[in-house]
């Protein structure tokens, strides 16, 4: 273990912002912090780079207090990127960086310097900016240089408050990049990080705090789970697996809680019904939906989301067996939903579904797709089906939703 952290506890004007934690950090991973506003992150990350010293507890570096080691040698030993971290505008972006290498006076030699400075600039991208001074830089650019000054110094550990919080997406991901390199060289870096799938992607261990207090670690498919994140962040989420990366991926919402007992339905299919899912989980709101085969997007959509689907074989026509025990329940809806489906002769049921559903339950139709796919054998029939059934574009629908006449 590079860091154990035993029964911290720390308050600031009188008021506790971290109570009784312990916690080991493993050498040569990278660990990522993440959590709401005043969990206590940055504060944390104070206390082990030796910035500010605990009510109770120890914080070993290396079997070490960390506040026994001198200024230089925890200089040595740790990189600390504060989150805001005042910069004398004045200076070059090389000068700055070259600042980085005070503690390696007396046993490094210049020629040592000047490597480790450039090696600095160009992993972070700013060596084209050496020369100018750094009130000149935007603020993105500005905490690159700082990341540099990290790099420069040469230790073993980097702790990083928020480093890409002002960053584009293009130097985020090269950054992260970076850093993921650099640990995989040996060293260790503890970060903390607001974009949870930025953190998802890179970290070792993640590390998800609330209310001054460790509320999970491991990897982050044991840490970002709904439950874990709503505990922390009180929003609901959906949660996924990334295609390309394998790692979760978040997407937060507020969720309104509905007055609404009975479900609605939803005919669905090809992808069309998927924003109709969205809209209605996000209101709280129940449904069920169908007739799909197994495989469509839509019915991936729904479980998604918990939904209640009546599916059939993927590749299967739906059976008139199938469409009638359907239609058989609909008196337990509110309604039926219908986007502008694909219909084809394999899913026609799904068609006279709604033909005998209008004639007694309200029948709404959401055509929100651009394009429908519609054989040419059932046009002129699906035309007369829509004639009287009422159409809502999406703001009507939220108004609608909301009991406001649409």
């Amino acid at each position: 273990m590079i860091y154990s952290i035993q029964n911290l506890t720390f308050s600031y004007h009188s008021k506790t912002i971290l109570e009784n934690m312990s916690f080991d950090l493993e050498w040569g991973k990278l660990h990522v912090f993440i959590g709401a506003n005043g969990a206590g992150k940055s504060t944390l990350i104070k206390l082990l780079a030796g910035l500010a010293k605990p009510d109770k507890g120890k914080i070993l570096l290396d079997d070490k207090q960390i506040n026994q080691y001198t200024k230089k040698e925890k200089a040595r030993k740790i990189a600390y990127m504060a989150q805001n971290p005042p910069i004398p505008p004045d200076f070059t972006v090389r000068e700055i960086v070259q600042m980085a290498r005070f503690a390696h006076r007396k046993i490094s030699t210049a020629t040592d310097d000047e490597k480790a400075i450039l090696s600095a600039l160009k992993r972070t991208g700013t060596l084209e900016y050496e020369n100018r001074s750094i009130g000149e830089l935007s603020g993105g650019e500005r905490q690159r240089v700082m990341l540099a000054t990290a790099f420069a110094q040469e230790t073993d550990i980097l702790l990083l408050d928020e480093v890409t919080s002002a960053l584009d997406m293009n130097h985020s991901l090269r950054i992260m990049d970076e850093i993921r390199t650099w640990v995989d060289e040996g060293k260790t870096a503890v970060m903390i990080l607001h974009d949870i799938n930025m953190a998802a992607r890179f970290a070792d261990r993640l590390w998800l705090m609330a209310n001054g207090a460790i509320l999970a670690c491991g990897t982050p498919k044991e840490v970002i789970t709904e439950t874990l994140i709503k505990e922390a962040f009180h929003v609901d989420a959906l949660i996924e697996e990334q295609i390309l990366t394998g790692m979760p991926t978040i997407v937060p919402f507020l969720q309104e809680k509905s007055q609404e007992m009975k479900p609605w339905y939803v005919i669905g299919g090809g992808g069309s019904a998927t924003r109709i899912y969205s809209t209605l989980f996000q209101r709280g709101i129940t449904l069920e939906t169908g007739i799909l085969n197994e495989g469509d997007s839509d019915l991936k959509a729904a479980k998604h989301f918990g939904y209640s689907v009546d599916s059939i074989p993927a590749f299967e026509d739906i059976p008139k067996d199938t469409r009638m025990a359907v239609q058989s329940k609909l008196g337990e809806y509110k309604g039926l939903l219908v986007p502008n489906f694909p219909i084809g002769l394999g899913n026609v049921e799904n068609m006279l579904l709604i033909e005998e559903a209008k004639k007694w339950m309200p029948v709404y139709y959401l055509p929100w797709n651009e394009k429908q796919y519609i054989a040419p054998e059932i046009e002129e029939r699906w035309n007369l089906i829509l004639e009287d059934i009422p159409r809502l574009s999406p703001s009507a629908f939220e108004s609608f939703l909301a009991n406001k006449k649409p």
